[in-house]
């Protein structure tokens, strides 16, 4: 019997009318944000080099490269590498992150050092950290991992102790009085006490992944990656400014992916526990 599956968070039960209005906030918003530029470039006259028109962007996307290949093609390949690195260092941030994170909990006298130092660690920019680890650990995905993963396992700390410590403290004195060992109290009520704040914070570290892996992707050596196209894009802007806009266009489709990925985990994994329940 789990005690704690109570404290994790059912899935919302709301009806079509709800599905609806996500899905129209879903499309509205991008549909203002694309009226507002072009009503801007239309009243202040920008020229397309500066901003191009929101439909020559998106046709970008079916031109062809100077070796032939279709620029949606390009970017997907693109996008698929840096995916692997932002995934990569997505696991590093999951195991340094809940590792610090039950230190912190479950040793006070050692997490009251810890946390400051984790606190401390995100004062310092990645564009600052990221040449050094580079020219120290090479351009391969390990260096990029590592970076991706440095950037991504802040708020899976926060939120993690957060879990971690949010158990009811009747039932950990219920386990107790049934001589449950603390691997057994562990695993069936802080665990899913916490398994909420867990996602929490890796809705955010998915994102934030996958920056981690295109800045880690931005300094010269890098051999592809979003990253690489960002940085190639930029330096000839003002030839073709499509270029760049579509390169960060792909970058935002896959942070999304990442960050829709991380909710589906969350519902099914939380779904499972209230059925258990």
């Amino acid at each position: 019997m789990t005690f704690a599956l109570g404290q994790a968070k059912r899935l919302p039960s709301g009806g079509a009318t709800t599905a609806t209005r996500r899905a129209l906030v879903f499309v509205a918003i991008p549909l203002l944000f694309l009226s507002i530029w072009e009503l801007y470039k239309y009243v202040n006259g920008v020229s397309d080099y500066k901003l191009p028109h929101v439909w020559r962007i998106f046709t970008y996307f079916t031109t062809r490269l100077s070796n032939g290949e279709l620029t949606a093609v390009f970017l997907a390949r693109s996008a698929w590498t840096t995916a692997l690195e932002a995934l990569l260092g997505l696991a590093v941030a999951i195991v340094l992150g809940i590792s610090l994170a039950l230190l912190i909990a479950y040793v006070p006298k050692v997490g009251r050092g810890v946390l400051p130092l984790v606190v401390g660690s995100q004062a310092v920019p990645i564009l600052a950290l990221a040449p050094p680890l580079l020219v120290w650990l090479g351009t391969d995905w390990k260096s990029k991992a590592i970076i991706s993963g440095y950037v991504a396992f802040f708020p899976i700390v926060i939120f993690a102790v957060r879990g971690f410590t949010s158990t009811k403290p009747e039932f950990v004195l219920l386990m107790r009085s049934y001589a449950a060992s603390p691997w057994s109290s562990f695993w069936k009520i802080r665990l899913p006490a916490a398994v909420p704040h867990l996602f929490t914070g890796l809705r955010a570290a998915a994102s934030l992944s996958v920056v981690g892996a295109i800045v880690a992707e931005l300094p010269v050596g890098a051999g592809s990656g979003i990253g690489v196209v960002i940085h190639d894009a930029a330096q000839f802007y003002i030839f073709n400014p499509r270029a760049l806009w579509g390169a960060t266009i792909a970058a935002f489709a896959l942070g999304a992916t990442f960050f829709g990925g991380v909710v589906l985990c969350e519902r099914l994994t939380l779904a499972r526990l209230g059925g258990k329940h």
